[in-house]
């Protein structure tokens, strides 16, 4: 019912992460390295529990999020984290693992 609006969102996301811009622009505290693709790790976190919780197990979408949060790791905090972990296990993200191995 919904399915062509979650496929519209999933694919406007994966645009946005893979090609930067899109985002709040550079991080609130200046720190443009954070916010490099427009998404703070707050925002990676979030988008990644939305997704979830609406069960998009987008693959592309996925690894875009974890690709991007990987840059930015130093920058989460616990609850990002956790919001982050708890995403791509809701969705059985097959390469959970990767996010937290270093690249």
């Amino acid at each position: 019912e919904d399915a062509p609006l979650l496929e519209a969102i999933s694919a406007r996301a994966r645009s946005l992460l893979g090609h930067g811009g899109g985002g709040s622009g550079a991080s609130s505290d200046g720190n443009d390295a954070e916010a490099a693709d427009g998404f703070e790790a707050q925002g990676l976190a979030n988008m990644a529990w939305a997704f979830a919780t609406l069960r998009v197990a987008d693959g592309p979408l996925l690894e875009a999020l974890s690709s991007s949060a990987r840059r930015r790791i130093a920058y989460f905090d616990g609850q990002n984290i956790s919001n982050m972990a708890w995403s791509f296990a809701k969705v059985s993200f097959a390469d959970i693992r990767r996010f937290f191995t270093q690249s």
